[in-house]
């Protein structure tokens, strides 16, 4: 045991002896022979002026591409005498002079968003439910028929979105169908808050479960026969 602590203790003196002797600088013939004769002075740029550089011929240029020569008899037949001039947009017009003249409409058939019964494009039809008067003129009896297209019909979706129904263009006889304003838009019940909520409460107390609150879809959208909206014209 005596004989461990002694060299034990010889070690630590004799690198502490080696860490107080100074090294011998290494040196590196490779580094000596090239940079002898290197200057540590870096010599000084250039004073170049490019701007009066010439250039003795000039540079062709390249072609990258080959201009195509498309015929489109579509176009030539139905945009040929068509001005590309827009009229200039009346400034002073006083929008609030426009009068509406309310109409008061019920479908005929219901529509709705579930199945294939309805599709976008679809042609429906609509009765409108009281007189409508210009002044002391009767511009529509009540019980004409008029006509309307399915614009738009969105499904629902998971997440708990809701599906989404527009109806547009409506036509009476006798009337100028561009003066009809505003479509008709329902929606069905949107169910993304009470999704959201699950997912996120639930799912975080039982790991993996939130994903099934993902599958909770929003609700179709049906318009009844019994449902009364209203659009507007103007005279």
């Amino acid at each position: 045991m005596i004989r461990f602590l002694f060299l034990v203790i010889c070690l630590a003196g004799l690198s502490c002896y080696a860490a107080d002797v100074s090294q011998e600088p290494i040196k590196d013939e490779l580094v000596e022979e090239t940079l002898t004769n290197v200057s540590e002075v870096y010599p000084e740029p250039a004073n170049i002026h490019y701007t009066d550089l010439e250039i003795k011929r000039d540079i062709p240029a390249r072609v990258h591409y080959r201009p195509l020569h498309i015929s489109d008899g579509i176009v030539k037949h139905y945009m040929q005498n068509v001005s590309t001039v827009y009229p200039e947009s009346n400034l002073g017009y006083d929008y609030s002079e426009i009068r509406y003249l309310p109409f008061r409409i019920r479908f005929l058939e219901p529509i709705s968003s579930k199945g294939i019964q309805n599709t976008e494009g679809q042609i429906v039809k609509f009765v409108v439910i009281h007189d409508v008067y210009d002044g002391n003129k009767k511009l529509v009896p009540h019980g004409t028929i008029g006509t309307a297209k399915i614009e738009t019909i969105s499904p629902n979706g998971f997440m708990g979105v809701p599906a989404d129904l527009i109806i547009a263009h409506f036509n009476v006889a006798g009337l100028d169908r561009k003066k009809f304003q505003g479509p008709i838009s329902k929606s069905g019940y949107n169910l993304m808050g009470l999704a959201g909520a699950l997912k996120y409460s639930i799912g975080t107390f039982l790991p993996g479960t939130g994903y099934l609150f993902m599958l909770i879809k929003g609700g179709h959208v049906k318009i009844n026969t019994s449902e009364i909206f209203e659009i507007k014209y103007v005279p």
